[in-house]
């Protein structure tokens, strides 16, 4: 099997998560993408242990990006979000070029969501200060801008700069 062959790139989507437009960047990452997405009548907790049973069986491959689009949930899904990233980050391990995307979709602005959007910025915040060799990425695909896309706290000290995801 030829290198590219086991190069991929995962994309994990929440039900109710609309498609990301910025997973072209994924796409161009690796010849080979693996999509999951939680089932309609599939619980948060049925979601997470498929996937973790899922990503096990990838360790061989070299993966070179990761995406997780997350749906307005409860702490239920933080919980679940954060352990489903620490092993998107754990694939990441060997490839020091990898970078996960966080994302949030085009979430309303408003109070009904606001509790969703800190929570995911408080996992985005966590998940830099305790992985810091590996680059996390925060994403919201609000209509009113273009940006979105948010540098981990320490990705200056590390000399990463902000890319352009999209």
């Amino acid at each position: 099997m030829s290198q590219d062959a086991q190069n991929l790139t995962v994309l994990l989507l929440e039900k109710g998560a609309a498609w990301p437009a910025w997973s072209a960047e994924l796409r161009e990452r690796a010849p080979n993408a693996l999509v999951e997405a939680q089932l309609d009548d599939e619980t948060i907790d049925a979601f997470e242990a498929r996937v973790l049973g899922r990503l096990e069986r990838l360790r061989q491959d070299r993966v070179e990006g990761a995406g997780y689009v997350c749906a307005p949930g409860g702490p239920d899904h933080q919980r679940v979000r954060q352990r489903l990233c620490h092993a998107l980050i754990g694939l990441l391990a060997a490839n020091q070029d990898a970078q996960l995307i966080l994302g949030g979709g085009d979430w309303r602005d408003d109070d009904d969501t606001a509790g969703d959007r800190a929570s995911l910025l408080e996992l985005w915040t966590a998940l830099s200060e305790e992985s810091p060799g590996h680059p996390v990425a925060v994403r919201f695909e609000d209509r009113v801008t273009t940006s979105g896309v948010f540098d981990s706290p320490g990705s200056q000290l590390l000399g990463l700069g902000q890319r352009s995801l999209g």
